[in-house]
């Protein structure tokens, strides 16, 4: 083919050159430099934005919200076998004063033992004048206005006599609280110190869950919540 000479030849080379630089399609660069911008933006579309199907960490939940921002109640218990917070942990309506002021009437005198945040301790002891008899109580108390449970115990070191340890064991398991039943209870310890037949060493009266046990040198009386009996 005869290379056209003179000014129009001129003219037809520098299109040839401009048409050869500028290749095909109209895209720049060479191959490696197409294929390094493809890999650049995975999964983008036309008119999508290159982030499109790419999973972005998500921001951390408000407290006291759920992981999709609906508001929780914080501390809730679900699931079975989940112990209701609600329910009482202590024998309703009897309170520490009412149960040192029947033990101050029989003598005794009663002293702090031991207090942490699940509630405090009391200890209250006597000793007959003629040294043959001891009492002494246990209280184990969620605070001042609630007692859990109370451990009675009287020994006596000479003969045993069945009416003086009625008569202290009687007031306490009569002690007033929701559901106490005064009379029934006291005729319940005499009747078990007594040894009638057909009285039972265990009764539920009202809130509270009483036991007696022992002999009658060393008879004990348990006045225990009705949840607290299996600890």
């Amino acid at each position: 083919m005869a290379i056209p000479t003179g000014r129009w030849g001129a003219v037809l080379v520098a299109l040839s050159v401009a048409l050869l630089a500028g290749g095909c399609g109209g895209a720049s660069g060479g191959p490696d430099e197409r294929a390094s911008a493809a890999a650049a933006a995975p999964n983008a579309a036309p008119g999508k934005p290159a982030t499109e199907g790419v999973r972005l960490p998500r921001p951390a939940p408000e407290p006291g919200t759920s992981p999709a921002g609906v508001a929780t109640d914080e501390g809730a218990s679900h699931g079975a076998g989940v112990t209701d917070p609600g329910a009482p942990r202590y024998i309703t309506g009897l309170g520490l004063t009412r149960v040192q002021q029947t033990l101050e009437r029989a003598g005794l005198e009663c002293s702090q033992t031991d207090a942490s945040e699940l509630g405090e301790e009391w200890s209250c002891w006597a000793t007959s004048e003629d040294g043959t008899i001891d009492y002494s109580v246990v209280i184990d108390a969620t605070d001042e206005h609630r007692v859990r449970h109370l451990t009675a115990l009287v020994t006596q070191f000479g003969t045993p006599d069945a009416a003086l340890a009625g008569a202290f064991l009687g007031d306490l398991a009569a002690t007033s609280y929701r559901g106490a039943r005064p009379d029934e209870a006291r005729a319940w310890v005499a009747g078990w110190l007594a040894g009638e037949e057909g009285v039972p060493s265990d009764v539920t009266i009202g809130h509270a869950a009483l036991s007696l046990a022992g002999t009658l040198e060393s008879c004990s009386l348990d006045i225990a919540a009705l949840d607290a009996i299996d600890e």
